[in-house]
């Protein structure tokens, strides 16, 4: 078989193949395959695979580049269901948000300021030092006692 022939072959059969390895295969130069190429209409530039991009969420081919569906994929994408840490009510967030925290090393997730806010009260409440009359010597104790009663 010729080299002609067998170069438009390859061509009709690998059609992604390239000019270069055709004229490889064949044993010719990749000017001559391309001038093969061109005189029997053929593509010297074989067309590239498109690429196919799937969605983040649910693993189906989809045409957006961000590689996510409008909708629902979209919002299960860039919210993230958590659960406060203090009144224990399910919530959405946004991605970059608990990123946001998680690169701060923050350990407690607030659905709201309010929530927050009372757990600080509850804790320093909780930690704060009360007066103990038992502890310290006997002078020590009348000079604080003496603080907190009325004149």
């Amino acid at each position: 078989m010729k080299a002609k022939n067998k170069i438009v072959r390859l061509r009709q059969n690998n059609r992604f193949m390239s000019t270069a390895k055709i004229a490889k295969q064949v044993g010719v130069t990749r000017q001559y395959a391309r001038e093969v190429l061109l005189k029997n209409n053929l593509e010297t530039n074989p067309p590239k695979p498109k690429r196919v991009v799937y969605c983040k969420v649910c693993r189906e081919i989809t045409t957006d580049r961000y590689g996510l569906h409008d909708g629902e994929c979209r919002f299960r994408w860039n919210r993230i269901r958590l659960t406060c840490s203090f009144c224990k009510v399910p919530f959405y967030r946004s991605r970059k948000r608990v990123m946001q925290g998680y690169k701060l090393k923050l350990k407690n997730v607030y659905c709201t300021q309010s929530c927050y806010q009372t757990y600080r009260k509850q804790k320093t409440n909780g930690n704060r030092q009360r007066f103990n009359p038992e502890m310290g010597t006997k002078n020590q104790q009348d000079g604080i006692q003496h603080l907190y009663t009325r004149v």
